[in-house]
Order: C-alpha cells, then sequence, then structure tokens
C-alpha cells in the first residue's frame, strides 16, 4: 500500500487498528519525511493530517497519550501480530563451511596438498595401493586436524563475539502502559506504546512525536545529515507548516529538549532495521594485532627463505650422493626424493608462518572479554580492552563513579534557616518546593517489575535525589506532572546549568509561575529576593548574597554536599503571552532573559552522595600501578576538593601546590584553549595553545571543578598530545566529545545516556570506580598473555627451522618429517594460544609501570629466554642427530635407506626431545619477569593450560607409539621415553639457571629504559633535555632576566615540574 492509498480500510482491518504496517512504515521513509521544496508541506505530515493528526493517529492505533496501551496478554499478542516485535537483530556470522573454505584460501596450504597429492600418486605408482598411500593420506590428515581445530577456535570466538554484540544492545526505556510509567527493555516495545524521551536518549523505534519541548535530533547515522534537525510535536500544531516535522528514527540520538511519541513502527519495519538486515557486524582488528603480523611477516619471511635454503641444500646433497655412487639421476625415486624436498620446505613454510600470533590475541581478548563482563566491564570495541593495559591517566567524573549516586537531600536552606527537613516552612513554601521539584525536572522513580518490583532511578540522580525527598512529605511526583501543565519549557543543559519550566501559579490563576533550578552560584546571580522567615519575600541585599554564600554554599560544599538552589517568579499571562510573541522562536535568549530574572531563591539544598566503597583504597591502587587519576566534576571548588581528599586523589600536600585543584574557566584561560595545526602531510590536528603551561599545569592537576565538556575535551587532547594514553569516564551527552578523543571511552551503564554509551569503549555496569582497576589489569594481562606466547613461538620457530636446515644440508633430509613438523604447528599455534592465551591475570600486574605506546613486544627478558632456550635446544638436538645413535646404542639409518622399525628409533628419539623440551618450555614461557624463578607459582590455577599440556604429553606418546610408518615413528622402551622427558625436563633447570645471566647483555637496539619509564608522558623526555640546556644558559647569562621571554617561561614550567611523573 502506498500514501496515496487510503489509511482506513475498514473492510480489511480488524477493528481494533485503523493503520496497517506497510503505510506506517511509508510515513518514515525519505521522500515522504522531507519535501523537496522547503515550502511545501511533506507528504508523511500531510497523511497525519489526514488521518486527523494526533489524535487521529492514537484511535487508529488503539492507543491514548495518557494511557498507552493495554497490557494484557491477548491484547499484546494481536498488536504484536499486527505490526510485528521490536526484536533484536540477530548478527550474521560465518558458518563452518564457510570457515573451512576461508582456512583453504591459504595459498602456502593449497600447495601442501597439492604436493602431497603428487607424494600420494607416486607412493601408490611405486609401492602399491598397500603401503603407497600413507605418507599422503598423513599429510592430509595433518591438515585435516590443523583446519579443524583452527575452524573450531573461530566458530568458539564467533559465538562469544555474538554474545558480545546481543549484551551492548540491551537498553530500556520509559514507556506508558494502562496509565502507567513502566520501565521495559527496549525490545518489548510495540507499535502504539507512547514513549517518553529526553537529552541523551537513543531512539528506540520510528515514532511520531507527539509533544516536544525544544527536541533536537541527530540522525546522521541513519540518514547521514550532519546537522541537528528540529522535531515538532503533532499535538503542538494548530495546523501543518512546511517546518512541520515530528517524525524521529530509531537510532537517532536525542541532543537536546523532551518530548512523548507514539511508537509507529518497530524491529525492521523501521528505517535502521530495514538497512540493518543487509548489514554484517565484524570483529575489529586491534592494534596489538596489527602489531603482531608485522611480526608474523617477518618471521614467516625468514621462514621462507630457510625453507628454499633448505630445499637447494637436500636437493645439491642428493645429487651429490647419486654422484658418488654412480647412480642415474632421471629415475623415479629421484622425483619422489625431490618431492620430498618440497613438502619438507613447504611444512617448514607452514611452520615458521606464526599464524598462531593473530590467534593468541583474539582468544587472550576473547577470554578477557568474557570475564571482564563478569566483572562489570562490557567491552564495545575489542582494542579497548588492550589498549586500558597501557594507560597511565584517568579522568575520571565524580557523581555514580566515585560515589555512590544515590543522592539524598540531608540539608535545606529554607525560610533562613538551615535544617535537615522543611517542617518548618509554611503550606505555601511547601506547595511552591514540591511543585519545582516535581514538574521542573525530567527524573522518574519507576519500579521495574522484571526485577522484583526494585526501583529504578531514572535521569539525572540529583533529580531523583529531590523527588525522593518530597516523596517523603506526601508529595507524588506523577501527581503534579499530571495536573500541571507545562506552558514553556528551557531544558538543563551543561553550558547553562539550570532549567526552567513555567505553567500555571497555584497561588493565583491569572497568572504563571516561573520554576527554576540548578547551580547555586548561577541561580543565586539571578535573584533580587529571597523568601525569608514565615514565607515572606524580601530583597536580597549585596550583603545577605555573601552571608549566603559563606554560611550556605561554601558551608554545605566544605562537607562535600552538592548544592543545588531553587528559584520561582510569578508573571501575569498577559505580560508572558506578549514577550513570547515578540521573541524569536529560533532563538531561546529573549525568553531566558525575561524568564530567568529577578527571580526569588526559594530554597538551597544540600544533596550528599557518598563515596563508594573501597574508592580510596583503588584510587591508591591506581597509583601505586603507575596511573594518575584526575576528578573532572560539575561540582564547585569547595566540594570537588573535599571529595577529592576523602577518595585519595587529592593529598593535604598536593592540595597547597597553585594549580592541584583549578577550574575550568581558571584551567582554559591559563592554556589558552585548543588550536588547529597542519602539518607537512596536510593533516590537520588539535593541539594545546599554550604547550608549556599546560605541561606546568598537569603537573600538578588532580581536581578539576566545574568544569565543562569542553574543559574536559581540551584536558583529555593536550595529554595524548603529550604521549599519555588516557582513559576518561563519563555519562552525559555533552561527555562523549571526550569519550571519542580518550584512547579508552568510560560510560556509565545506570545513568549514562545513550549517546555517552554510543560513544565509548567499554561500559562500566555499575558505574564504579572500581570496575577501572579490572579493566587495567585485565588490559595488561592480554598483552602479558601474547608475550609468553610470543615468546615460545619464536624458540619454536627458531630451533625448528635450524634442525630442519641443518638435516637437510648434512645428511640430505630432515630429521623431523613432514608429518611430524606440522603436529610441532599444531601444538605451537593452536595449543599454546590456547593455553598461554587464557592465563588469569595476577594482582602484582597492578605493581608494574604501564607499557608505553611504542613500548617494544620483544624485551630483553624475553630475547634472554628465546636465545637461551633456543641454544639449549639446539645443543641437544644436533647432539641426538650426530651421536644419538652411539649414546642410546640404537641403528642409525642410511641417507638412501627406506625407514623401519629398528632403523627409525634414533629419528624417532630426536622428534620426542624435540617435542617435551617444547612442553616443558611452555610452563617456562608462563613467567616473564626477569627474577621470576619459579615457574610453578599459580601452576594449577588454570585448568586448560594443565589440560593442553596432559593432552600434548598422551598424543605425543600416542603418535611415537602407534605412528609407525604414517608418522615414521618408532617404538620407544619406557626407559627411551624416561630419557626424552628428562632431557625435556632439563629445559625448566637451564631456565632456572638462564635467569641469573644479566638482562642486558640482551638489549640489543631495543630500549628498556621506555619500559621502566612507561608511567611517564613521552613529551617530558625532550623538555628535560631542554631543562638542562636552559640551566647551563642561565649559568653563562647570569640570571633569567637576560633570557628570552619563551625560555623563561618553559625554564619555569620545567623547574615546578621537578621529577614529576604522571
Amino acid at each position: 500500500m502506498s500514501l496515496q492509498e487510503p489509511l482506513l480500510d475498514a473492510g480489511s482491518e480488524p477493528k481494533e487498528f485503523g493503520v496497517d504496517k506497510t503505510t506506517l512504515m511509508n510515513l518514515f521513509e525519505t521522500k515522504n519525511r522531507i519535501s523537496d521544496d522547503a515550502d511545501v508541506i511533506s507528504n508523511g505530515r500531510n497523511k497525519l493530517a489526514e488521518l486527523g493528526n494526533s489524535e487521529g493517529l492514537l484511535k487508529a492505533l488503539d492507543s491514548r497519550e495518557h494511557h498507552g496501551i493495554d497490557d494484557t496478554a491477548g491484547a499484546i499478542d494481536k498488536r504484536a501480530k499486527k505490526y510485528g516485535n521490536n526484536e533484536r537483530r540477530v548478527i550474521k556470522t560465518r558458518g563452518i563451511c564457510e570457515m573451512i573454505m576461508e582456512q583453504l584460501e591459504d595459498k602456502i596450504l593449497r600447495i601442501l596438498i597439492l604436493a602431497a597429492l603428487v607424494s600420494l600418486c607416486i607412493g601408490i605408482w611405486q609401492e602399491g595401493i598397500e603401503k603407497g598411500w600413507i605418507e599422503g593420506i598423513t599429510i592430509y590428515l595433518a591438515v585435516g586436524i590443523i583446519i579443524t581445530v583452527t575452524v573450531g577456535n573461530d566458530y568458539v570466538k564467533e559465538k562469544q563475539f555474538r554474545k558480545l554484540m546481543e549484551a551492548r544492545e540491551n537498553n530500556y526505556c520509559t514507556v506508558i502502559r494502562n496509565g502507567k510509567h513502566e520501565y521495559i527493555s527496549i525490545y518489548k516495545l510495540l507499535v502504539g506504546d507512547i514513549v517518553q524521551i529526553s537529552e541523551g536518549d537513543s531512539v528506540p523505534a520510528d515514532i511520531v512525536l507527539l509533544r516536544a519541548t525544544k527536541i533536537t535530533a541527530d540522525e546522521s547515522n541513519i540518514t547521514g545529515e550532519p546537522e541537528h534537525l528540529e522535531k515538532t510535536g503533532l499535538a503542538d500544531e494548530d495546523e501543518a507548516t512546511p517546518e512541520s516535522d515530528p517524525f524521529i528514527l530509531a537510532k537517532s540520538t536525542i541532543m537536546s529538549g523532551k518530548g512523548v511519541g507514539v511508537i509507529c513502527a518497530v524491529g525492521k519495519c523501521t528505517q535502521q532495521g530495514q538497512a540493518e538486515e543487509k548489514l554484517n557486524t565484524e570483529a575489529e582488528v586491534t592494534p596489538l594485532q596489527a602489531k603482531l603480523e608485522i611480526i608474523a611477516d617477518f618471521i614467516g619471511m625468514v621462514g621462507i627463505y630457510a625453507a628454499i635454503f633448505t630445499f637447494f641444500a637436500s636437493a645439491i646433497n642428493l645429487s651429490v650422493s647419486k654422484y658418488l655412487n654412480g647412480d642415474e639421476y632421471l629415475t623415479l625415486e629421484t622425483v619422489n626424493k625431490l618431492l620430498d624436498c618440497v613438502i619438507l620446505s613447504i611444512t617448514i613454510v607452514v611452520v615458521a608462518v606464526p599464524e598462531g600470533l593473530p590467534l593468541a590475541v583474539t582468544i587472550s581478548l576473547a577470554f578477557s572479554v568474557m570475564k571482564m563482563k563478569k566483572d562489570n566491564n562490557l567491552v564495545r570495541r575489542l582494542d579497548a580492552s588492550e589498549t586500558m593495559g597501557g594507560a597511565d591517566q584517568i579522568c575520571s567524573d565524580k557523581t555514580g563513579t566515585l560515589t555512590q549516586n544515590k543522592m539524598s537531600v540531608v540539608k535545606c536552606y529554607t525560610e533562613d534557616r538551615i535544617e535537615d527537613k522543611i517542617d518548618h516552612c509554611t503550606e505555601d513554601v511547601k506547595k511552591n518546593f514540591f511543585l519545582n521539584v516535581g514538574l521542573n525536572s525530567t527524573a522518574q522513580l519507576l519500579i521495574d517489575e522484571e526485577n522484583d518490583g526494585k526501583e529504578v532511578r531514572k535521569g539525572n540522580q540529583t533529580e531523583c535525589g529531590l523527588l525522593d525527598f518530597i516523596r517523603k512529605y506526601g508529595a507524588d511526583y506523577q501527581e503534579i506532572r499530571s495536573t500541571n501543565e507545562e506552558i514553556y519549557g528551557i531544558p538543563f543543559s551543561s553550558s547553562r546549568k539550570r532549567m526552567t519550566t513555567v505553567t500555571n501559579s497555584p497561588f493565583d490563576t491569572d497568572k504563571y509561575i516561573v520554576l527554576t533550578k540548578g547551580a547555586s552560584e548561577i541561580i543565586l546571580a539571578l535573584c533580587t529576593q529571597y523568601v525569608g522567615e514565615g514565607g515572606v519575600s524580601e530583597e536580597l541585599e549585596e550583603g545577605k548574597v555573601e552571608e549566603i554564600k559563606d554560611k550556605v554554599i561554601a558551608n554545605f560544599a566544605d562537607q562535600a554536599y552538592r548544592t543545588l538552589t531553587i528559584a520561582f517568579k510569578e508573571i501575569s499571562k498577559e505580560e508572558y503571552e506578549k514577550v513570547y510573541k515578540d521573541a524569536d522562536s529560533e532563538d531561546d535568549t529573549q525568553m531566558e532573559e525575561f524568564l530567568e530574572s529577578e527571580l526569588t531563591l526559594l530554597s538551597i539544598v544540600g544533596i550528599q552522595d557518598p563515596l563508594r566503597d573501597g574508592i580510596p583504597e583503588a584510587v591508591g591502587r591506581c597509583k601505586r600501578a603507575g596511573v594518575t587519576v584526575r576528578m573532572v566534576t560539575g561540582d564547585n571548588l569547595s566540594t570537588a576538593k573535599a571529595i577529592a581528599k576523602n577518595a585519595g586523589i587529592l593529598t593535604e600536600a598536593e592540595a597547597k601546590s597553585k594549580y592541584a585543584a583549578i577550574d575550568g574557566e581558571t584551567f582554559r584561560n591559563e592554556v589558552g584553549g585548543l588550536i588547529e595545526v597542519t602539518d607537512d602531510k596536510g593533516k590537520i590536528t588539535e593541539k594545546v595553545k599554550h604547550e608549556h603551561k599546560f605541561i606546568e599545569i598537569i603537573s600538578q592537576l588532580k581536581v578539576l571543578a566545574r568544569s565543562s565538556p569542553q574543559d574536559k575535551y581540551l584536558l583529555v587532547t593536550g595529554l595524548r598530545n603529550q604521549g599519555a594514553v588516557v582513559a576518561v569516564t563519563g555519562d552525559g551527552t555533552n561527555d562523549a566529545p571526550a569519550l571519542k578523543k580518550s584512547d579508552v571511552g568510560f560510560a556509565m551503564g545506570i545513568a549514562g545516556t545513550e549517546v555517552a554509551k554510543e560513544a565509548s569503549d567499554i561500559i562500566l555496569l555499575d558505574d564504579n570506580f572500581k570496575t577501572i582497576i579490572t579493566a587495567i589489569m585485565w588490559g595488561r594481562n592480554i598483552y602479558a598473555s601474547v608475550r609468553k606466547f610470543l615468546q615460545f613461538q619464536v624458540t619454536i620457530n627458531i630451533v625448528a627451522i635450524f634442525i630442519a636446515f641443518i638435516g637437510g644440508v648434512v645428511m640430505g633430509e630432515s630429521p623431523l618429517t613432514t608429518v611430524q613438523l606440522l603436529w610441532v604447528n599444531l601444538i605451537m599455534d593452536t595449543f599454546a594460544a590456547l593455553a598461554l592465551a587464557t592465563e588469569p591475570p595476577k594482582p602484582e600486574l597492578l605493581e608494574d609501570k604501564p607499557h608505553s605506546r611504542d613500548d617494544n613486544i620483544m624485551n630483553s627478558v624475553m630475547w634472554r629466554n628465546v636465545i637461551g632456550q633456543a641454544i639449549y635446544q639446539i645443543c641437544v638436538l644436533c647432539v641426538l642427530l650426530f651421536a644419538g645413535d652411539m649414546i642410546f646404542g640404537v641403528e642409525k639409518r642410511g641417507i638412501d635407506e627406506k625407514w623401519n622399525q629398528q632403523n627409525g628409533v634414533h629419528f624417532t628419539l630426536i622428534f620426542h626431545t624435540f617435542v617435551m623440551m617444547q612442553v616443558f618450555n611452555e610452563i617456562n614461557c608462563r613467567k616473564l619477569g626477569a627474577r621470576e624463578f619459579n615457574v610453578f607459582e599459580g601452576f594449577f590455577n588454570n585448568w586448560l593450560f594443565l589440560f593442553i599440556e596432559i593432552v600434548t604429553i598422551i598424543v605425543q606418546v600416542g603418535l611415537v607409539e602407534v605412528g609407525g610408518e604414517a608418522v615414521k615413528t618408532s617404538h620407544l622402551t619406557l626407559a627411551q621415553h624416561g630419557y626424552c622427558i628428562a632431557i625435556g625436563f632439563g629445559s625448566i633447570i637451564f631456565g632456572f639457571f638462564l635467569k641469573l645471566i644479566p638482562r642486558r647483555m640482551f638489549v640489543f637496539n631495543l630500549d628498556d629504559k621506555s619500559v621502566e619509564r612507561s608511567g611517564s608522558i613521552k613529551g617530558l623526555t625532550n623538555l628535560r633535555k631542554s631543562s638542562r640546556l636552559l640551566q647551563r644558559k642561565m649559568t653563562r647569562v647570569g640570571s633569567e632576566k637576560n633570557l628570552g621571554e619563551k625560555e623563561v617561561a618553559k625554564f619555569k614550567a620545567l623547574k615546578s615540574m621537578k621529577t614529576y611523573k604522571y
């Protein structure tokens, strides 16, 4: 059905509904929402007018503005069947077959399969079907096992990622059903639901606005239109105009204002839902993965060269042997041996190419992300979990993060008295107080029926605390809102720090009453009167203002109370209508000046938000971990300092510093704000104008009070420009730029707006600062786990490539066969990744400094372990290769001699010893510390590691005993097994003594000092060098007076920093 067809079709529609799903969907199409001609009303708006605007639409949907829909089971089912559900989008993931085909796209693997096919054909030709198939089929089997295990890992990773995506999309909203406000999951919304929206909300479905107060919406993620669009309510309009736009699309964001709308399309029927059906969400490639892929490419290239040299060495050895023995060259046997050399070389490449590195990162990330979810960290972007390990700065909000966000009014300044309650106030003052708190607010106290009737505080928590306060006196905010019409409203914004609502005066029917509340200093400056004793208004003289600031606001702030001022004034309806008519509809300035002037101070409330349990301890752990915590808050300076001291962020000694605690305006003026700079490549970046002043300030700064979102953004930008890894917490819509700018943005899961959550990397499900500590620990654990795996893999690569090459050069064949090397590859890439990448974090990780941005993955300790273990293993294997037959008294197979159980024991001992050394070296790799001698510490904490170690040993012994001709292994005696295991265990003994060697011998070109100073901001290094030069220059010229102005400023900044580390 198109929009040209009638909206009502009594013949086809059930009696309950007068509009079909397709018609509603068409309303939100771009061609119908937006007119091509700016002076013409849109098609969709015209059709709504034909239907009867708000009343007609609601009637067609069997819904009412203040009642909503009926929520009986039958009515819900019928509505859902008619219009569909707001169901969660099922994320498309790769199937098993698709994953297998992706594995087979590997060119090296394809070559190996082709070579195995040729080997199979030649083997059958030479030895017949009875034995000729063994080697070729065995290679296929080994390749099949590798593909199966890899696909299994990928499948588990996809499944975990799908769970993660589903968890991050779960949100709730407020609807009206059966006349009651309900807080329900967005996935339970239905067409006809009356939904309330306000600043910061992400719209859950396509809705038509019924009433709107200064609503602007960001629809850029759906339409691509960057401008914020003004929205109008159907019920607010007398008739449709070209500017009318009551349509809001699902997944758009409310940037300002508040309103009520009716849902007209849900789920797949929304514009976003139709687009999402064509999309597939893929996991991000993390910076660590990218860094490791570079290393993997390098190691793989070394493997390719080694494979080429091994092939030519084996081919030359074969040719020399043929020549010395006088054998013919062009025989099928020669071709077969050359083919064996090709297969072996390809296998070396397969072993050398460390595809396990990205796998290790993926496994570690997936493991960590799921564990972090249990610890109330919902990771939205995978790279954030690893980046958090290097964070050295945290810019934290106060409310709800450091504090409990359980606002409660503990002090009230009313009628010129400070009391715990308002019992002493006159009835008119109480009525005025209740009206201001109840109506001039967007907060709600709701009951979550799905959670045992638990109360949910939705919206600004300060406002929720006020609503809870008036409830103690029997005032019902819902009744206040339903019985008092909102005539005009100016929503709260972070720049204004106040909100205003106009309604009919309860004291004079010919007047309106203006209700205003907000930041104390700002509201107080707008007042000319105050309510004194007995409820009588008195002039607010300058002396009284100073008294209130000192005895009330400062007094509350010193007790760490947040202060909020409530004010009002009455105006005649005629005066209001005149100003409203003359005011510019596009600009609120004239109305603001009229309404928010000459106010009467009604009350100043002191609101307590106690610190969360364990916050001082958590801040202390951050400091010991080399992470600087700064509190960025909208509270006044006195309140902010008091709370920061209680939290351990600001010490008494630090508080004496000039810039330890400053307000946002001072900070902004001192550093000069941000400027845009164009580099040599034409890229535009933002930079702090007075950089040296910024460095001087942040060397002391712990508290930024009365800060705006722009101040937070400025702080984050400046810190990142100095090389810091910055984490930021935020809950408001205006925090989004800072959250996006930071390396890791933390949004509040409970109090956070949808805009903040969308801009964040990690969501704190419990809004608790302590949860950030968990993120730091897991982030560092990811980095450590990958390092452990890298250390293990590089060692095994060096040894495997070396022994294969030596065997090819000296003996004409590798002592490790193709199938054996493929088994080693399986151990190295998959099993080791699972074992080492799932090690649980240790609390000791928080005792180290964070790794810096340009930190080397391989440090000197790792190189010492890799080189030392490689030397030990190569020496052991060379001894076994050239003298193993004599040591163990076994038969040595000749170059041209075919394998059998007797002559195969020698190479079996080499293979078995080689694998056992890897098994025990894997235990060594669990510890990365320069002096961590006890590698068995916490050995039983990771059951997966133990399981993989045991399985590896069992499978290895099984391969040796039953592999036979397929694997080219012979039976070993119990004593021989014992010798191999004992030599393998020697890796642990050798590793113990290896740690006695000074690490500085293995630094190479790596700057390990960068690791030690990773807690410092990189930008200070050059400045400290400059300090020494300036000091020498000072000595020569005699005083600061003879230096240039810029040099003096730089010297003072460095002098104030001394040896400070960020």
